[in-house]
């Protein structure tokens, strides 16, 4: 590798993170700093107790 190549490589800059990994990156920190909370077994009930708020919400609107 020539000098230059070298210096090119190192000036390199990093492809910056998408939107996507920046939430990863949050939920991994967030379950981290309060792993009790997060729970696999209560998550899913509170995911399960969520989508049947939701599903009765739009049942509601689609009523009216």
């Amino acid at each position: 590798m020539t000098e230059n190549e070298h210096n090119t490589s190192r000036n390199r800059k990093r492809k910056p993170l998408t939107l996507h990994d920046k939430w990863r990156i949050d939920g991994e920190l967030i379950r981290k700093s309060d792993p009790e909370y997060y729970d696999s077994e209560q998550s899913k009930k509170d995911f399960k107790a969520n989508l049947e708020k939701i599903q009765k919400i739009l049942q509601k609107n689609k009523e009216q």
